[in-house]
This record gives C-alpha cells, sequence and structure tokens, in this order.
C-alpha cells in the first residue's frame, strides 16, 4: 500500500487590489507579532473573486515593492484552526503567503 503525501503550498497568480501597511498581533504565549495583508483580484472562468493572503514577520518585507493594479504570483500555504464557543465548533481558514512574485 502506498502513502499519500500531503504538499501544503499552491501557487495562484492575480491582479494586486490592496497591499497593508504592517499590522501586530497578540499571541495565546502573549507575544507581539507582525503581518501583512495582500490583496488579489484572481478569475475563475468569468468570474473575478478578492482574495487575502497574510504575509507574516520575515514575509512581509516582500510586499514593498508591490503595487496595486500589477499582476503577481503568490506562493501560500493553507492554514486553519477550531475554535468552540457555547458548545459549537467553527473552523477558521487563511491564506499564509510565502512568497510574490512580480510580473
Amino acid at each position: 500500500m502506498s502513502q499519500n503525501k500531503q504538499v501544503n503550498q499552491f501557487d495562484i497568480s492575480g491582479k494586486v487590489i490592496f497591499v497593508g501597511p504592517p499590522e501586530q498581533y497578540v499571541t495565546k504565549s502573549h507575544q507581539t507579532r507582525s503581518y501583512r495583508i495582500l490583496i488579489l483580484e484572481v478569475f475563475v472562468g468569468n468570474y473575478a473573486d478578492e482574495v487575502p493572503f497574510e504575509f507574516k514577520e520575515q514575509n512581509m518585507a516582500q510586499l514593498n515593492q508591490i503595487i496595486e493594479g500589477k499582476w503577481v504570483t503568490v506562493t501560500f500555504c493553507l492554514r486553519g484552526q477550531k475554535t468552540i464557543k457555547d458548545g459549537r465548533a467553527r473552523w477558521y481558514s487563511r491564506n499564509e503567503g510565502l512568497s510574490v512574485i512580480k510580473g
């Protein structure tokens, strides 16, 4: 029986519609961390979607040279977590940006 190997790294190209400034959050262990948001307009057939990517700490500087309205390719991984509130489970996911390439 062969084992399936899961790869959590994807590429997508689209038009930059927003590059956010650095923002901060505090972790559960009370550490302050930074991130920036990049929003791409990506096309699936005739439809456009606006997809956010979070670039954290060491990957944030890549966004310094990215210009709104230009096309880029983003390499990202999927992140998710489960929270329980009032006995109900909810799952949240986000796209963590790993790299961005112009053009």
